[in-house]
């Protein structure tokens, strides 16, 4: 199973974003490293104590884009969470310690904060798709034909009654409405909608 079919079956995350993993262990990597920075610009600690420090700093930072780096070489694919371990690799080599936890913590929040936004995302339009009917009523030949929503196709034309959700996004072809499209826009009012006028999957007449 691809990382991306993974991502479609895991339920989306809803808690607050502290709680979410990556950006949790960004925050706590940042709120080290701003400590053991401070301490190492008043002099307090230098030399091989700051590098251990900053060391464990950069370890935290990436933690979790680190793994997806250690799979990507798994797969003998050049990803950039590649590129970056090899940049904070790098640094330590050349005994740039403060550079490396700083290049760890900041691409981990960065990922982190993608990451979560993605997953609220992909959320939201799950909810959406949860609020569309499952099935619309199809005129075909003069007749109503009910079917499953996912079989309409373009140019398909079907009938919404009153207090029915919009199976689909489409145009009005005959008829005017009001339609709730808290769903989708927030906006609790009702609009008024008629011929030529285009609505929205899960929006209610």
């Amino acid at each position: 199973m691809s990382r991306s079919e993974m991502d479609e079956q895991r339920e989306p995350y809803l808690d607050p974003w502290w709680r979410f993993g990556p950006l949790r262990l960004a925050l706590i990597a940042g709120v080290a490293l701003g400590f053991v920075f401070t301490l190492d610009q008043l002099g307090l600690v230098g030399g091989v104590p700051a590098a251990v420090l900053y060391g464990l700093v950069a370890v935290v930072g990436a933690s979790h884009w680190g793994r997806e780096a250690v799979e990507a070489l798994g797969e003998r694919r050049v990803s950039i969470d590649v590129l970056m371990g090899a940049a904070s690799v790098g640094s330590a080599v050349l005994g740039l310690w403060e550079e490396a936890a700083f290049l760890a913590f900041l691409y981990g929040a960065a990922e982190g904060l993608e990451e979560y936004t993605y997953d609220r995302s992909r959320g939201a339009i799950r909810s959406l798709r949860e609020l569309a009917p499952e099935e619309a009523r199809l005129i075909r030949d003069g007749s109503e034909v009910v079917l499953a929503a996912r079989q309409l196709r373009t140019g398909d034309r079907f009938r919404i009654g009153p207090g029915e959700r919009v199976a689909t996004d489409g145009l009005i072809r005959v008829g005017a409405t009001s339609l709730d499209e808290a769903t989708v826009t927030g906006e609790s009012i009702p609009v008024e909608r008629s011929e030529g006028d285009r609505v929205f999957a899960g929006t209610i007449t």
